[in-house]
């Protein structure tokens, strides 16, 4: 029987468990219609996931067809969970991505849709509750469209015969597609079924999950128009998830990716005792497992979450989501440590994510959460399992260090006469990455045995530091380049000592960046409240753009999490609880204000002992340290990467060499046979006589006239709104009233225009003003706009430089992200409001110090001062002859 697995996701509370309950009940898995808010769903089978109505672990049910097992897997809707349902991703065939017609297409939905292009996973949709009143289809078709235009409405197909309305729309997703439908008037099962296969169509239902509304037809259709997967004969599978059952037993979660797996057979070091099949939290065993399946296994209990399995390999996967917040968790003096720490080891084995580490000295537990749902889960968790309440503090973001160039670090272990040194290569490559273990040495130099057991250190290592804040490393590539040692059979020890030593120093001499975690947003709030949201948005250094919407206005993009995780509480209380937030991680980026988190932190990496850079050397038996930038003068072995530039240059110029020979020497001819050749050709040459040689006439000096080059005018547009919203002062006197601060931002641009040479234009939105058109008024020596109705600011800009940008010298002040793209394409210069703002408060700290110097020349005023100079000698004249 062939086996498909189909992972169910969805945005909280989009009915994603309802759903599941509906395809169970349809495909006879289960006798009865369970409800999540009735609390007997099948799936929702923790006290903790019936209390809170939320999916919090992910499940596995079958549902057993004809000819076919479909493994169905309910995963986590909430953001603080999206590990878990990532590592689901690796495991499925097919991905169910519900949405809900009354909420539409929601921020977390956005986010699985990416991850799923990313996973490359055909997906199928369902548009859940239909059955609310005032749904129109065609509308909300219309958005999910907005994700992607091959999104295709099935429900109007006739598997039988078919309609020339849905061919029709189905031969604009791919060429291929279109080709048949012309040639033959309509699309083959097969083809579809390959289109689908490769993410080129989309499939939507839509349904009722409570009602049981569309659900047979969508389970007719992935039991029709689901391809089976086809694997090799090579034995592997894929750890995705780590569990305990209710007698404290290790389950791996696995999907078998090749061949077999079989009870009591190798795996590793270890043996497969048992293997089980899971529908809910009832199972049964079974002898065999085939590829493509999916099974809960016992007795393997050295694997972990995201170990692959190649035949008699093992090899290590950590590449899932982890979060960006950390976090110190108090636990009281009266719990039982034993069981404690027992039970956060097995925590750590099903969600490695958190990276718990104990502090056994001051009662606290260092992990690593997504957010507060999370936390209290976890409190629960605790209490329900030890009677226990654990204090949590406030989360701190992670920091991640990485490297801007290739340096080659070097480390030498010598405590006596025996000695290793190892070069290591440590290479920038994409934050997201991770760190990337390699070795470019050849087996003559080092064993492959003790390569694999330096990498898999390195690879397993979780405290690998960087030397700016201590924080860990991403986005390195590090390789081994030279390895040298006097002994034969060398300790381990040794070589570690070395690896360590020359990855710091390699640090030391690198230059390195200091990375922090940004957050996608979605913010919805009234339009009014608009300008506060942009200003905020702008003092957390957010890159973001807005839409209008009916009554609401929808601003996306992406902050610091340093600077945007709090937001929500501050916009719900200005906003008066209109104001929505929707968070979900967007990876590391450069860090807005690093000088001041590396102040914060005032880590000295060369005084960290525990990770020392610097090298033992050995002299005359005795040992001694060599700081890590005077270690190139004593090291053994010649740096790898002076190496490869002495080949690269004595390849070029034996290239060069090569190619002058090749081509001039087989060419060059002297002087009689170039004579020879001229002659034949012209006739003979009349030598000239000396005297009657031409003299070369030079002409006399010549006068030159230079003309100075025109200068082009200068001008300064600025949206004014998005000025004052920038700057602390105006501001917040916009909140109090908005035309005051407009007053104010004219009299300072006044200040600033009599300082520089630019004209300024100031533009202020009127577009929702009946019936106002355009106005440019003369304010002092600045021009100010008002806009005409339906007229943005962000349009007139554009049109205006459009205009201007050809003759003049355009400048456009503004923050707004997509207004700066357009001002690019144009060729202006663009300022920031932030910027300007810091260039009028150098203006004005100019201004005053001319001032002061000034009226500090000049601290008297007298007539006789100020008289022209052949008045004043006759006036002195006179003052001399009557003395």
């Amino acid at each position: 029987m062939d086996t498909l697995n189909i992972g169910v996701l969805a945005h909280v509370d989009a009915g994603k468990t309802s759903l599941c309950e509906a395809l169970l009940f349809a495909g006879k898995s289960i006798k009865s219609l369970g409800r999540v808010d009735h609390k007997n769903s099948l799936l929702d089978m923790y006290a903790m996931e019936r209390e809170r109505g939320i999916t919090i672990f992910s499940k596995q049910a079958r549902i057993m067809l004809e000819n076919l097992c479909i493994n169905l897997i309910d995963t986590p809707g909430h953001m603080d969970f999206s590990a878990e349902t990532e590592r689901i991703l690796s495991v499925i065939d097919y991905a169910l991505i519900v949405v809900s017609a009354k909420e539409g297409i929601q921020s977390h939905t956005k986010v699985l849709w990416e991850l799923l292009g990313r996973y490359d996973i055909p997906t199928i949709v369902f548009v859940n509750k239909m059955d609310y009143t005032g749904i129109d289809k065609m509308a909300v078709l219309g958005f999910l469209q907005g994700i992607n235009d091959n999104i295709v409405d099935f429900t109007q197909y006739n598997l039988d015969k078919g309609n020339m309305s849905f061919f029709d729309e189905l031969s604009y997703c791919d060429e291929k597609l279109m080709e048949e439908y012309i040639e033959t008037g309509g699309i083959s099962p097969g083809s579809i079924k390959d289109a689908i296969s490769k993410r080129l169509v989309f499939p939507c239902f839509f349904g009722s999950a409570l009602k049981f509304e569309g659900i047979r037809q969508l389970l007719e259709f992935m039991e029709e128009y689901c391809l089976i997967k086809v694997y090799g004969d090579k034995f592997g599978l894929k750890v995705y998830k780590i569990s305990r059952d209710s007698a404290n037993i290790k389950l791996c979660h696995v999907k078998v990716t090749g061949a077999s797996l079989r009870a009591k057979m190798p795996v590793g070091t270890e043996k497969v005792n048992e293997i089980r099949l899971y529908s809910g939290d009832k199972y049964e065993t079974v002898a065999e497992v085939k590829s493509g399946g999916i099974c809960a296994v016992t007795g393997l209990n050295n694997l972990q979450t995201g170990d692959l399995v190649i035949a008699e390999d093992i090899i290590k996967n950590r590449l899932f989501s982890k979060p960006v917040l950390s976090y110190e968790m108090t636990y009281p003096q009266d719990i039982d440590k034993n069981s404690f720490f027992k039970w956060l080891n097995e925590l750590s084995e099903s969600e490695p994510e958190l990276d718990i580490r104990k502090e056994y000295s001051n009662n606290t537990i260092s992990l690593k959460l997504f957010g507060n749902i999370q936390m209290e889960i976890l409190k629960n968790r605790i209490r329900e399992l030890f009677g226990s309440r654990v204090l949590f503090s406030e989360g701190r973001v992670v920091y991640k260090e990485t490297l801007e160039n290739t340096v080659e670090g070097v480390g030498h272990y010598e405590p006596l006469k025996n000695y290793v040194e190892v070069h290591l290569l440590l290479e920038p490559i994409e934050p997201e990455t991770g760190l990337v273990f390699d070795s470019k040495l050849s087996k003559d130099m080092i064993s492959d045995n003790v390569q694999k057991h330096i990498i898999s250190h390195l690879s397993q290592n979780k405290d690998i530091k960087g030397v700016l804040t201590g924080s860990g490393l991403t986005g390195i590539r590090i390789s081994l380049v030279a390895v040298k040692s006097n002994m034969k059979h060398p300790e381990m020890g040794y070589y570690l000592q070395a690896v360590y030593r020359a990855l710091r120093q390699g640090l030391m001499q690198a230059k390195c960046l200091l990375l922090e975690p940004f957050y996608n947003f979605t913010i919805e709030a009234p339009q009014e409240s608009l300008g506060r949201i942009l200003s905020d948005l702008q003092n957390m250094y957010a890159v973001f753009k807005y839409e209008f919407k009916s009554d609401i206005v929808e601003i996306n993009g992406y902050a610091p999490v340093s600077c945007i995780q709090n937001y929500s509480e501050k916009l719900i209380s200005f906003t008066k609880g209109n104001g929505k937030i929707f968070l979900n991680p967007r990876g590391y980026g450069i860090c807005h204000n690093e000088e001041e988190v590396i102040d914060t932190y005032a880590y000295e990496p060369e005084l960290d002992t525990d990770n020392p850079s610097g090298s033992i050397f050995c002299e005359n038996g005795d040992s001694y340290y060599v700081p890590w930038d005077e270690v190139f003068s004593h090291m053994y072995i010649p740096l790898y990467l002076d190496e490869l530039l002495k080949d690269s240059i004595k390849d070029k110029e034996n290239e060069e060499i090569k190619t002058v020979k090749s081509t001039y020497n087989d060419m060059v001819l002297d002087d009689e046979e170039l004579t020879e050749i001229f002659e034949r050709t012209y006739g003979r040459i009349k030598r000239r006589t000396a005297d009657r040689q031409q003299k070369r006439i030079i002409s006399s000096n010549k006068e030159y006239v230079y003309k100075k080059i025109p200068e082009i005018k200068e001008y300064i547009i600025i949206d004014g709104y998005n000025l004052i919203f920038a700057s602390k002062e105006l501001g917040a006197l916009a909140d109090y009233n908005l035309g005051a601060a407009r007053e104010k931002l004219k009299d300072m641009l006044v200040n600033y225009r009599g300082y520089v040479r630019a004209d300024i234009i100031l533009v202020f939105d009127a577009y929702k003003v009946e019936g106002n058109y355009t106005q440019i008024n003369n304010y002092s020596n600045i021009y100010v706009v008002y806009t005409q109705e339906a007229e943005t600011a962000d349009h007139y800009i554009e049109r205006t430089v459009h205009e201007m940008s050809d003759k003049y010298n355009v400048c456009v002040v503004t923050s707004d992200y997509t207004e700066q793209i357009i001002i690019r394409s144009k060729g202006c210069r663009l300022m920031s409001s932030r910027e300007f703002i810091e260039d009028m408060e150098r203006v004005s700290v100019e201004i005053r110090n001319e001032l002061l110097a000034v009226s500090r020349s000049n601290r008297k005023n007298f007539i006789f001062d100020a008289l022209p100079k052949d008045i004043m000698e006759k006036i002195n004249e006179i003052r001399d002859t009557k003395k």
